[in-house]
């Protein structure tokens, strides 16, 4: 060889084959390429290793050659040498034969980042590789590089290495072909998911959610063996595998991860790294006595990435409240919402959301839930934005009321460290708070505490004493269109319509399985006059028909098998059917959090418009999104039992008003006049009106009045929703009109409150001092 092509080689080898792979390496860290799928860390140490022994390899290789290039090394270390550049040569023909598809956009994206380096690396690897073996070939005087001592040792190794690490992956991949396939018979389908689901298939379904299309090993696509699925496909499949939310706590790579494919839709997806709440506070007013409160709760999102993200939380409210303010802050400017039919506002927040422009929408998707979207997050920038909610208190019993304070169940963002601050205005101490709380003031004017920003995402319940004395609120209703321009709130005790035909539909998911001793604990105090039926949601419809006592409902309970994730439709239209039967016949639905739809709901959709004399009670059993219910919101005969936090005593306290026949609850009525003063009544705020308008909107959920009595009361319900816009000229062309704001429900931020305690201090040592002058 000449000294020039030498020369040239060396040159070529040390930047295509040393610095290059290391480079890449470098890169990989961040843009998460070359190991986008490796999502146990020994996998992905072992691949970084694999990597590694290119530029090592060459690197020896080209020392040998430039320091000692008369050496004959001993037969060990050619040995040793020679499998070296094996492994290495097997590590860049696996990864050139993964990115082949993409390496001539390589060349391209070499201008955008130096990603393209990354593509190409395995192949310019491999170029040098072949080199340094035919280098040291010729160094040590032998005829055939094949022949090099280890060289072939160190390819099986390679192979063996990457059967060991991808067999399960492989294993995964058949089974996931055999449960989605049409070709597979209903038992080839039944045997695939339940092997998916008993060997821990979730972890290697997993990157499937994280990078779309992509196979999910480095020759899935010269084998096809990775199964092309739409979003809702592998949503649905993941969900009936594992029992968990497809995109939960996931977060894609780096690279890929800034790309948000879900924006402007209503599906929340994966976290976004460096998209975060970074601050959050929550004020209101809380009217025990009235039974009433009202809170506003802020966010400040912070976008640390490059482009600009949607924020967006599906948001659990109280039971019975209403979203009744919604404001979005513009160039530093709070800007009001505009009230509207549910599909003009969001149609009017797409269209912005193309612009990448400013609109903030919230919409309701389920009975107490709602969807937050804000958009756009600036890169490197903040957005703040507000939701205020009118609340009815919950009296289970005169003296004490109960507030549950809203919650996210899913997000598409982090969280910050700093803790959530919480000012509530009262005129009582709170009589129970979380022990987790950071108290600062609890008196009767007020409730000062901070918690951590992760107690977002879980149950929080506040007990206020109340008088008992007090059983009506009233309010003046200074939107009504008729004579009626009075709202009464009366607490009462309600007879309870007691089913005696009960069918109990339980849900087969995963989720369940924590839950199960709670609820088997719960239903045994149910009447023993009411005539049980079960229906398990499993991967089979099973009904148990001869449960004529609790303790036959509660073997039945023992024996079901809770595992993944399942399908509710055909078990509450076969509960729905037998329970029609009967002139008190009612379904009490079980259920765990389902974040996905099996199949579609239109059939129990329809068959609950048919059967609107059966009571549809369900209760949720953890924290989390429910496809299903957001189907069903319209359905007039759907009743909530809501959620405190205890499995055992929701339920119990729920079955306990059959055994007693009332519940105490707060009924409304309008008048022309107001009411006269009295012992057992005071006068509570607008609130109360928006609260009866809601009611109204749920029990008449369809037609112009309902949607006239949304958008004049300012609320978010199963027919309306919210949304923020820009400027004038975007809220014409959607012909929407936001709220005035001087017409908003409001609390008074604590900065403010200071602000005018120490005017209102100074003014009055003004006035003093100038009243001991002139004395």
């Amino acid at each position: 060889m000449t000294t020039k092509k030498k020369q040239f080689s060396v040159f070529f080898i040390s930047l295509f084959g040393i610095l290059l792979p290391i480079i890449a390496l470098l890169m990989d860290r961040h843009w998460q390429v070359l190991t986008y799928n490796q999502l146990d860390s020994w996998r992905y140490f072992i691949h970084i290793a694999l990597i590694a022994c290119v530029p090592f390899a060459n690197l020896l290789v080209m020392a040998l050659e430039m320091k000692k290039p008369e050496l004959i090394i001993s037969p060990n270390q050619l040995r040793n040498l020679s499998m070296l550049l094996g492994i290495s040569l097997g590590s860049c023909l696996l990864y050139s034969i993964t990115f082949l598809p993409i390496m001539p956009f390589g060349v391209i994206a070499i201008l955008f980042y130096g990603i393209g380096f990354l593509v190409l690396a395995p192949l310019f690897g491999l170029w040098t590789t072949l080199l340094c073996v035919k280098s040291l070939r010729q160094h040590q005087g032998i005829k055939s590089g094949w022949t090099l001592p280890g060289l072939r040792l160190g390819l099986v190794l390679v192979l063996l290495v990457y059967a060991g690490l991808y067999a399960p992956t492989w294993w995964t991949q058949y089974h996931v072909k055999q449960a989605v396939s049409l070709s597979s018979s209903d038992a080839q389908r039944a045997r695939s998911i339940a092997l998916l689901r008993h060997m821990g298939a979730d972890k290697l379904l997993n990157p499937v959610s994280m990078m779309d299309g992509l196979a999910i090993d480095p020759l899935g696509w010269v084998s096809h063996s990775a199964p092309h699925l739409s979003y809702q496909e592998r949503a649905a499949l993941y969900f009936r595998v594992t029992g968990k939310a497809f995109d939960a706590n996931t977060m894609r790579p780096r690279g890929f991860g800034n790309w948000d494919q879900h924006a402007g839709s209503s599906t929340i997806g994966g976290r976004i790294k460096g998209l975060k709440l970074n601050t959050t506070k929550m004020s209101g007013k809380v009217n025990a006595d009235a039974g009433e409160a009202y809170l506003e709760w802020s966010f400040i999102f912070e976008n640390k990435t490059n482009r600009n993200q949607e924020a967006r939380a599906e948001i659990h409210l109280p039971p019975g409240a209403v979203v009744s303010r919604v404001t979005l802050w513009v160039n530093g400017e709070p800007r009001e919402a505009a009230f509207a039919g549910s599909e003009k506002v969001r149609q009017a927040y797409q269209k912005v959301v193309q612009r990448n422009r400013d609109p903030l929408l919230v919409s309701h998707i389920a009975p107490d839930q709602i969807l937050m979207q804000c958009f756009p997050v600036p890169p490197q920038r903040e957005m703040k934005v507000r939701i205020g909610i009118s609340v009815p208190l919950v009296v289970t019993e005169a003296s004490q009321a109960h507030l549950r304070l809203p919650y996210m169940q899913a997000r598409n963002f982090f969280l910050s460290q700093r803790k959530l601050e919480l000012n509530l205005s009262t005129d009582r101490a709170m009589a129970s708070i979380p022990e987790t709380w950071q108290v600062s003031k609890n008196t009767k004017t007020g409730l000062n505490a901070t918690f951590p920003a992760t107690s977002i995402a879980q149950i929080q319940v506040l007990k206020i004493p109340r008088n008992p004395l007090i059983t009506q609120a009233w309010a003046e209703d200074e939107r009504t269109q008729g004579n009626t321009r009075f709202v009464l709130h009366k607490l009462q005790q309600q007879a309870v319509t007691i089913p005696q035909h009960l069918a109990i539909v339980v849900d087969g998911s995963g989720g369940m399985a924590s839950y199960l001793p709670s609820l088997r604990q719960a239903l045994k105090t149910l009447p023993s006059t009411i005539h049980l039926r079960g229906f398990f949601a499993g991967d089979q419809l099973q009904i148990a028909e001869n449960l004529s006592s609790a303790d036959g409902l509660d073997d039945w309970l023992a024996d079901l098998d809770i595992i993944g994730g399942r399908d509710n439709v055909a078990a509450l239209e076969a509960a729905l059917k037998w329970a029609k039967q009967y002139p008190t016949g009612a379904v009490l639905w079980l259920h765990g959090p389902i974040p996905h739809l099996l199949n579609a709901p239109q059939s129990l959709v329809t068959a609950l418009k048919a059967n609107t004399q059966v009571n549809l009670y369900e209760y949720q059993m953890g924290i989390g999104d429910n496809k299903l219910l957001s189907a069903v919101k319209h359905a007039t005969n759907l009743r909530k039992i809501a959620q405190w936090g205890d499995v055992r005593q929701d339920l119990s306290n729920f079955i306990q008003t059959w055994s007693h026949k009332t519940a105490l609850s707060w009924t409304w009525q309008q008048q022309e006049q107001a009411p006269a003063a009295a012992k057992h009544r005071i006068q509570g705020s607008f609130h109360l009106a928006r609260l009866w308008a809601y009611q109204r909107i749920l029990e008449q959920p369809k037609g112009s009045a309902a949607l006239t009595l949304a958008s004049t009361y300012q609320l978010v319900t199963p027919i309306s929703g919210a949304v923020v816009l820009e400027n004038a000229q975007q809220y014409e062309d959607a012909k929407l009109k936001p709220v005035d704001a001087t017409k908003v429900p409001s609390v008074p931020e604590p900065e403010l409150v200071i602000l005018l305690g120490v005017v209102l201090l100074l003014w009055l040592l003004m006035l003093w001092r100038r009243r001991h002058l002139s004395a």
